[in-house]
Parts: structure tokens; C-alpha cells; sequence
């Protein structure tokens, strides 16, 4: 499938999503904390269907992962769709963070060997021996650096990664 796809299915599960809940009256309340355990309970709900991904990728199902993230994406776009309604904008949220990650890579090698000595100092707190390298990736002809976790992969915040500003997006 290719991206454009994927897009177009997603926005139809969107629209396929929202369909479902007010056909099983799913329906926010009119109280503030109401709202907020129904919220508490659809991420609850997400975290399920994640960990049955991880099943499923632990013992190398690929139907049962193609159906788990189906169920990660369905069960995601209602929580998103229930903090949309009564929190704040999800859009302006999503790319607001989209962009903040964005600054977790660069393509000056100097300031990667810098991000990469500060992860392995800063991380490592507690005693912990956790292990940072630094990946390289290039994309359109120009290399690219980022700190990762050894252990996992994960991209890492760099010293003077800003917070991401969320407060404007709030209702």
C-alpha cells in the first residue's frame, strides 16, 4: 500500500469510527469527570490492544499483527476523537509534536557526536548502563544523525530539545 492509501484509509476509519460510536451511543457526558474516565478508559482500551500487538509480534503472527495495529489505529482515532471533543485540537497537537520531533535529528556531525556524549552522561542516572549510539540516515542526498537507545531504538530528546507547546491548542 502506498502512502497516499494508507492515508485515505485512515481518514475512513475516521469517518467509519465516528459512525460506529453514535450507532452504539457512544456519547460523551456533560460533566468534565465523566469525560475524563471515559478518556482514561479508551486509552486503557488502546494500551490493550498494544500489548496484543506485542503478543503477536513476539511470536511472529503476521495476521494477528496486521490485526492489532488495525486495532491500535481504531481504538486510537476514538480516544482522539473523545480528547478532540472536549480537551483540546488533536490536528494542531499531532503536528505540533510532529515538528517538535523533528529537531531530534540534525546533519551537522559535530552537534550529533555532542547530542550522543550528553545522552550517555544525562540518561545514565541511577545507575543505570543503559548504551546510546548515533545513527545516520540518508534521505534527498544529505545525511542526517540522531541519538538512539541501543537497547530499543529509541530516538532520543538531545540537550536543548525545546518542550513541545500544547498549551495554545487547549479548549
Amino acid at each position: 500500500m502506498t502512502k497516499s492509501n494508507l492515508q485515505v484509509s485512515i481518514n475512513d476509519a475516521i469517518a467509519l469510527t465516528d459512525e460506529f460510536n453514535i450507532a452504539c451511543g457512544n456519547k460523551l457526558s456533560e460533566t468534565v469527570d465523566a469525560n475524563f474516565n471515559a478518556i482514561k478508559n479508551q486509552s486503557l482500551r488502546v494500551l490493550e490492544e498494544i500489548k496484543e500487538t506485542i503478543i503477536a509480534c513476539e511470536g511472529g503472527n503476521k495476521l494477528e499483527i496486521l490485526d492489532g495495529i488495525a486495532d491500535v489505529l481504531v481504538t486510537a482515532i476514538g480516544l482522539a476523537t473523545m480528547v478532540h471533543d472536549t480537551v483540546g485540537d488533536v490536528g494542531k497537537s499531532l503536528l505540533a509534536v510532529c515538528n517538535n520531533n523533528s529537531l531530534k535529528y540534525t546533519s551537522c556531525p559535530a552537534t550529533a557526536f555532542e547530542w550522543l556524549e550528553w545522552a550517555s552522561t544525562t540518561y545514565n542516572v541511577n545507575g543505570t548502563e543503559e548504551k546510546y549510539f548515533t545513527n545516520s540516515s540518508v534521505h534527498e542526498g544529505i545525511e542526517y544523525f540522531s541519538t538512539r537507545r541501543s537497547s530499543d531504538g529509541k530516538i532520543m530528546k538531545n540537550r536543548h530539545h525545546p518542550k513541545v507547546r500544547l498549551e495554545e491548542f487547549i479548549y
